[in-house]
């Protein structure tokens, strides 16, 4: 039988899918997925940009797309990036004929590689006035909410502040802080590390209470398997640029900004829901024993469906749409994010509408594995 923690942490990633796409889909665009398959398509590029790009691609073999390990780079024991950069640099490669290839680096080494142009590109910087002084960014690409991190049972906010001030940890150099600061009422001390390694040492540690940071950090946390990711209020939301330092590859920059603004920004939001969904299923497999991990290669390897029974009229839970004559309801969406993330396949083992004592009976008789509600009872338990 499936753990009900899979449908918890399921139920979990429906609303969180729904929040990054509504991020990114609150950017303007002129046209809904418009994609462009070749970066002389995309309106207002130059004759000087392409004629710039033309000499990148015989300079360049291919470009280093840096990132920290996070919900948008992370390895799945595949031995290849994936997530949201990897799908980006798929597009990129596929737009500019140049292969741009993800690759992780650490906060402070992303930030020196840029400045010495052996990364040629980032993703997850936001666009400031002091760093437009440096660096060359698009609009934003996505879209980042901040969390704070914590060791799991440790003591509250409110707690730790009765004897000492809290001490909250920052990445160097990167906006979170400033974007924090102002809604932080406690006394607090400020300390700015550089990696995430760091923050987890110090927050086991008891060096700090809290790590602050976009909620993208959470899978370089995940390994350890007791931290603690919580929403920071009021909600923050960071944008995030397409960035490089290095001046010759400004073109790269403009087209892709052209791009954005005809569009793309439309492709690159599928691109995003497509690369966290990836995240959502790794996560989740982490979480997974063997004996549920087998379950589901057993019934994916010998096609076999996972029987479910389901009311045709437990509106809005389970119900058959007699108009548009298919299945609808909270159930019914929770089992197709279940199928799209692990394979799985939910099969109702008969044709038409049931009532609720055959329903209940089948599945008493095991002839279905789930039931789309059943209200607990001492007698049922």
């Amino acid at each position: 039988m499936i753990h009900f923690k899979i449908l918890y942490f399921f139920l979990a990633g429906i609303f969180l899918l729904a929040g990054f796409a509504e991020c990114a889909q609150s950017s303007t665009a002129p046209a809904h997925g418009s994609v462009f398959a070749f970066y002389r398509d995309i309106p207002g590029v130059t004759k000087e940009e392409i004629a710039a790009v033309e000499a990148l691609r015989k300079q360049f073999d291919s470009f280093v797309y840096a990132d920290q390990y996070t919900t948008e780079t992370f390895d799945d024991g595949s031995r290849q990036l994936k997530g949201f950069s990897a799908l980006l640099c798929d597009w990129l490669t596929a737009l500019f004929g140049i292969p741009f290839k993800p690759a992780i680096y650490e906060w402070g080494d992303q930030i020196n590689g840029l400045s010495s142009h052996e990364i040629d590109f980032a993703g997850n910087l936001t666009a400031t006035d002091e760093r437009l002084k440096t660096y060359y960014m698009t609009e934003a690409i996505a879209e980042h909410f901040i969390k704070y991190f914590r060791i799991m049972g440790s003591e509250d906010f409110s707690t730790i502040e009765k004897s000492r001030p809290l001490r909250h940890a920052f990445l160097k150099g990167a906006t979170t802080s400033a974007l924090v600061s102002p809604h932080i009422s406690y006394p607090y001390e400020a300390l700015y590390i550089e990696d995430y390694k760091t923050a987890y040492h110090m927050l086991k540690s008891g060096e700090i209470d809290a790590f602050f940071e976009e909620g993208i950090a959470e899978a370089a946390f995940d390994v350890y398997g007791d931290v603690v990711a919580t929403d920071f209020f009021p909600l923050i939301y960071g944008p995030v640029s397409l960035t490089t330092q290095n001046p010759d590859l400004e073109p790269i920059i403009s087209i892709v900004q052209k791009a954005l603004q005809n569009g793309a920004i439309r492709h690159l939001t599928d691109l995003y829901n497509l690369g966290q969904q990836e995240y959502m299923k790794h996560k989740l497999f982490l979480r997974l024993t063997e004996e549920e991990r087998a379950y589901i290669n057993k019934h994916i390897s010998q096609g076999q469906p996972v029987s479910i029974a389901t009311e045709f009229d437990n509106y809005p839970v389970s119900f058959y749409n007699t108009q548009e004559k298919r299945w609808q309801g909270i159930a019914i969406d929770v089992l197709s994010e279940i199928e799209a993330l692990t394979g799985l396949d939910f099969k109702r083992p008969y044709a038409g509408e049931r009532s609720w004592p055959e329903l209940l009976g089948m599945l008493e008789r095991g002839e279905a594995a789930l039931i789309s509600e059943l209200i607990w009872s001492k007698e049922r338990d």
